[in-house]
This record gives C-alpha cells, sequence and structure tokens, in this order.
C-alpha cells in the first residue's frame, strides 16, 4: 500500500473537546493522502475512545516525562508522509481545505515549511493572543526567508528535515522556532500561509507560573544569539511590530 504523502501528528491531554471536531473536520477535508498520528501524555476524559474512532495510530506516553519536543518527535518516528503537520490538540482546522492549502505550498523544493494563520478563541489568555499577534495583518501567502514568529501549533514542514535536525528536547521552550531558525540557516524559506487556519484555544498559564515562564523565555532568546546570531535580532524586531500593530491577538 503507498504511504500517505502527510502525517497530521497531534499533541494533546484531556482536549477531547476539541479533539472531536478537529478529527471529524478532518474526515472532510478535500485532501485525503494523509495519515493521523496522536500524541497522548496521559489523558483521562475519555480521549481514548475519539482516538479509536478517528486516529490511524497512537502512542501514549509517561505525563512526568512530557516536554512537546519529544512528544512531537516519538510521533515523527512512525509518520509516513513526506510532509509532518504538527497540530496542538487545541487547534480545531477551520474549513475543509485546511491540508490541501498548506500541501500546496510545497511545490517548490526550497520551502522547508509552512505555518497556518489562528483565529483566537475569546477564552485565550491574553499573554497568549499577544505573543501570537505575529500572524495578523498578513492578507495573503507570504514567504520569509528571514525569521518570523511562529508557534507549532498548525506548522507543516518537509520530514527529510526534521530528520536531519529533529525538534531539540534540550528546549524547555520554543523548540518550534528554534527549528525555523535551524531551516532558515540552511537556505530554505518559511511560507505563512492565512488560508490554511485554526480556531486555537491556548490553555492559561497561572499566575504563579509566569515567573518562570519569563525566565524560560529568556533562556531560549540567549541559546537562539548564540547559536542563530544572523536571526534574533530581527525575529524580535518582527515580533514586536507584529505586537504593536496588532495589540491582543486582534483577528
Amino acid at each position: 500500500m503507498k504511504p500517505p504523502q502527510l502525517s497530521v501528528i497531534i499533541i494533546t491531554k484531556n482536549q477531547s473537546r476539541f479533539l472531536q471536531p478537529t478529527l471529524k473536520m478532518l474526515q472532510q477535508q478535500t485532501y485525503q493522502d494523509f495519515e493521523t498520528i496522536i500524541v497522548d501524555s496521559g489523558s483521562t476524559d475519555g480521549s481514548l475512545k475519539l482516538y479509536s474512532q478517528f486516529a490511524h495510530r497512537l502512542i501514549q506516553i509517561q505525563p512526568q516525562k512530557f516536554n512537546y519536543a519529544q512528544a512531537f518527535n516519538q510521533g515523527a518516528k512512525i509518520a509516513q508522509g513526506k510532509i509532518l503537520l504538527r497540530l496542538s490538540g487545541d487547534a480545531i482546522p477551520g474549513n475543509q481545505d485546511f491540508l490541501k492549502s498548506l500541501v500546496n505550498d510545497f511545490r517548490s523544493p526550497n520551502i522547508g515549511g509552512v505555518c497556518g494563520r489562528y483565529v483566537y478563541s475569546s477564552k485565550m489568555a491574553l499573554g497568549y493572543k499577544i505573543m501570537f499577534s505575529y500572524n495578523q495583518g498578513f492578507g495573503q501567502t507570504a514567504c520569509f526567508k528571514q525569521p518570523f514568529p511562529i508557534t507549532g501549533a498548525c506548522f507543516a514542514f518537509k520530514k527529510s528535515l526534521w530528520q536531519t535536525h529533529p525538534f531539540n528536547e534540550k528546549v524547555k521552550i520554543g523548540e518550534d522556532i528554534e527549528w525555523t531558525f535551524w531551516v532558515l540557516s540552511k537556505k530554505y524559506s518559511l511560507i505563512y500561509e492565512p488560508q490554511a487556519w485554526v480556531y486555537h484555544e491556548h490553555r492559561n498559564t497561572p499566575l504563579l507560573q509566569l515567573p518562570f515562564l519569563s525566565l524560560k523565555i529568556l533562556d531560549l532568546c540567549f541559546y537562539l544569539s548564540k547559536k542563530y546570531p544572523q536571526f534574533l535580532a530581527g525575529f524580535l524586531k518582527l515580533a514586536l511590530i507584529q505586537a504593536v500593530k496588532y495589540p491582543f491577538g486582534k483577528n
């Protein structure tokens, strides 16, 4: 049997209320040459029943050993597709051409990855709305040879590139950003594709965790400045411009 062109890898825990519409929408896609891999880190909300109905394959990992890079890498290791789509468990595809829009952008061999657009839930934490303001204002497909602030909640890329450089499991936060810096350093381009959009509801971060989150972000910036000094300044400048132009993640 011919392997699928695309592998959709969903990282999740206790997100059945989002997964049900996500998996149903995937079934309704106009593009059907794909497989679905679920990476679950200890769900207790009935999600396992959904997986048996919709998912091709399931990987279960121990919650105490979870980090996003490691979870995705586990799914990617068994993926058969030439293109990998990293999709968060709380990101629901917004239309039936979602997958088609992503895959079509890989027609050029110099494209390393494609990032979709986010439509935010009203319940999303304010801090995340500001963080995700980067993808506002690009009214059409845009190609980048310099880093722009992306997140791994809806991000597709070539498996061959992931095999060369898997997500860095030592990076505590921002492993998706680190990966884009790497792929751009190899002279590939990234595409922002607004037609591939998702409803995204990010979990709230407790106030007590904010200082630790801030430290992790500073640690990431320090790491990137050492490893990719040619990119960090431009990345932070664009992120700041977008946050000012589109405050609070306005859709």
